[in-house]
């Protein structure tokens, strides 16, 4: 009897499989995309917004360029939502201008972090071949390196206590053809990558800033 409940499960899950593949609600493909990437910086609970390049000794912000290479997995809920998981890797991170001694021009430092990212999201198709999509990010630091004119260095090492990440993702995305789609997505997220204490001369804490992942690509995919 056992073993003909097991026979029968197996049976059932297999006509269940192809019935879904042969209407078609599961799909596959491949993306690749590039454009930029820095750490959105916030001053206490407000945006960071100043002009000088440097605030309290701290360098300030700038893009750098990013790139992401990820599967494509999505499930037809219906005629306009579908879910879908985008394993892949993706760089992330920001440049800064460093001054290590008086008197000495900035150099450049770019900061770049390579994830394993996974996010997770719901797309809702607003029109005919046209798709808005949002949802969670979970990424795992790979590897990170400090690279500037004098050469390229990994510091893995520095992040050690700091390599999961999590934020939103969301963006859109036209079918260009059947098996072909153009789109463009952006990330930001919602745990710090560094938290900087900034103290006076007695010792108390004058001010407190934080930095979180944000990036923004264009991407192509292509569904098989």
């Amino acid at each position: 009897m056992k073993r003909i409940n097991l026979l029968f499960l197996a049976m059932t899950f297999f006509i269940s499989g192809n019935t879904l593949y042969a209407q078609n609600r599961f799909q596959f493909g491949l993306q690749a995309g590039a454009g930029i990437t820095k750490f959105a910086s916030y001053k206490g609970s407000q945006l960071d917004k100043e002009i000088d390049p440097f605030y309290y000794g701290v360098a300030k912000n700038y893009v750098i360029p990013s790139f992401n290479l990820n599967l494509y997995l999505a499930y037809k809920i219906n005629n306009q939502f579908n879910i879908v998981l985008e394993p892949g890797l993706i760089r992330k991170g920001a440049m800064n201008k460093m001054i290590f001694q008086v008197n000495s021009e900035p150099v450049n430092m770019q900061t770049q972090l390579d994830y394993i990212q996974l996010p997770l999201s719901l797309e809702y198709k607003i029109i005919d071949k046209l798709y808005l999509t949002l949802g969670p990010e979970f990424s795992y630091l790979a590897s990170a390196h400090f690279s500037s004119k004098a050469g390229r260095y990994k510091v893995t090492e520095i992040y050690k206590d700091n390599r999961f990440d999590f934020g939103m993702q969301g963006g859109a995305y036209y079918e260009i053809l059947s098996n072909l789609d153009l789109g463009v997505k952006g990330g930001q997220s919602l745990k710090n990558i560094d938290e900087i204490m900034l103290y006076n001369n007695e010792g108390a804490l004058m001010e407190k800033l934080r930095s979180k992942n944000s990036y923004l690509n264009f991407f192509v995919r292509y569904k098989f």
